[in-house]
């Protein structure tokens, strides 16, 4: 973009421009120089983005020996880029038409924008900021109010408000007028305050009210003028907006309950507690029908095969219940490290000690509750274990029975001992 940029200056340094046009612009060329013909010659063939085309017949593939020195020639500049239209602008009403349609927000590096050029435009240039930040004004609203199909800003509060960025007439007899009010220093300074406020706020919840507010300061500035003015008003407002968005959303945060939010946290956790709890209620009722299942067979010694079978069905049910409630604690584990990590309450658990307290407290808990569950299922297997021994004795198999005893017992043990230690030894 810079060559052809300099290609065009370089046209313009030897001519005068009568018209500028949306693809380039019309001008007249003075052959006074020897020089100057050889620049011009440069851009009526072999040059890919800027071709100059004169308006004699006879000069539709001019040569050096067709200009007379002193003469007057008329040509057309065309500029040949990706997407002339959304790319180069020759004057500043082209622009405004663009940067009003744009609500994205614009790379200016990479548009040829002439009156942005001190050189030539010393004072169409000066504007060159207010049409930059005018982009980001189009860009803060259509981020944070509500764009229509039509190209309009619609405020929505308890009478929806219409602001429509318009061109229907030139630059010189509409948005320089307002520019010319307005200090670029604070008008730049107060869209930057109101994005920055918006967009780097780290609670959820308070960037919503932000935007409302945005909404509903501005709809309370801008309500007084016509459709057709309040797009003028609101560059010339903007400073206004952004304090009254300011000092209202200080209001609101002095209204706002920390104690209340700090309480639905709270009761959040509480949620969690009880979830962990309930997963251990029906665990510790069978856990605790083991020793008592095994003390009825060793008093009722009639049916000692089916006793032992049941026990063994039983034990293997506290197995399988343990598994499943060791699964449903790493999924509360999950939620809990999920919760904490959500964007509107890790800013406030970091700055509450209470809320830390609370979450190592919890964090303990659920690691003792782990340890807990695995050792009801090493009482459970265990007791597996002891009653399938006492079945295959009560089947009168007894070489392999106590062979096939006293190895799986000592295994049983010796396992579940390494599996408690190796869990003690990471809770400390």
């Amino acid at each position: 973009m810079d060559n052809v940029l300099n290609d065009l200056k370089e046209i313009l340094r030897i001519s005068t421009v009568t018209e500028y046009t949306r693809l380039g612009f019309t001008g007249v060329f003075v052959a006074d120089q020897p020089t100057k013909i050889k620049t011009i010659l440069n851009y009526t063939e072999d040059n890919e983005h800027v071709v100059i085309e004169f308006d004699e017949d006879n000069l539709s593939a001019p040569m050096y020996e067709d200009f007379e020195l002193g003469e007057s020639y008329s040509f057309d500049v065309t500029v040949h880029i990706s997407e002339t239209a959304h790319n180069f602008f020759s004057n500043l009403d082209y622009l405004l038409n663009y940067v009003l349609s744009s609500f994205e927000r614009i790379d200016w590096d990479k548009k040829i924008i002439l009156p942005f050029d001190a050189e030539f435009f010393p004072q169409d240039s000066q504007y060159k900021q207010y049409f930059i930040y005018m982009n980001e004004l189009m860009c803060l609203y259509a981020n944070n109010a509500y764009l229509d199909g039509n190209k309009k800003f619609v405020l929505f509060t308890e009478k929806p408000l219409v602001i429509h960025p318009n061109a229907e007439v030139g630059f010189d007899v509409s948005y320089k007028k307002v520019f010319d009010k307005i200090d670029i220093d604070i008008f730049a300074k107060s869209i930057h305050s109101l994005k920055v406020s918006i967009e780097d706020e780290p609670i959820e919840s308070h960037k919503k009210e932000k935007q409302a507010i945005l909404v509903m300061e501005t709809s309370n500035i801008l309500k007084s003028y016509d459709a057709e003015e309040r797009f003028y008003r609101l560059i010339e407002k903007v400073e206004k907006i952004s304090n009254s968005v300011t000092n209202s959303f200080q209001a609101y945060l002095n209204n706002f309950s920390y104690q209340k939010l700090e309480l639905e946290l709270k009761k959040d956790l509480d949620y969690f507690v009880k979830s962990i709890n309930d997963s251990l209620g029906t665990l510790q009722t069978q856990a605790l029908g083991l020793p008592v299942a095994a003390a009825l067979i060793q008093l009722n010694k009639v049916n000692l095969t089916v006793s032992y079978v049941a026990l063994m069905v039983f034990s293997g049910f506290v197995v399988f219940n343990a598994f499943q409630q060791s699964k449903q604690v790493e999924y509360i584990i999950a939620s809990i490290k999920r919760f904490f990590e959500k964007d509107d309450v890790k800013p406030i658990v970091d700055k509450d000690a209470n809320l830390q307290k609370m979450n190592e407290i919890l964090g303990t808990r659920v690691e003792y509750i782990v340890l807990y569950i695995k050792m009801i299922a090493s009482v459970a297997i265990l007791t597996f274990i002891y009653a399938l021994f006492n079945f295959l004795e009560s089947l009168n198999f007894c070489c392999i029975s106590f062979l096939f005893k006293y190895i799986l017992l000592w295994l049983g043990i010796y396992g579940a001992a390494l599996k408690i230690k190796h869990d003690l030894d990471k809770i400390e």
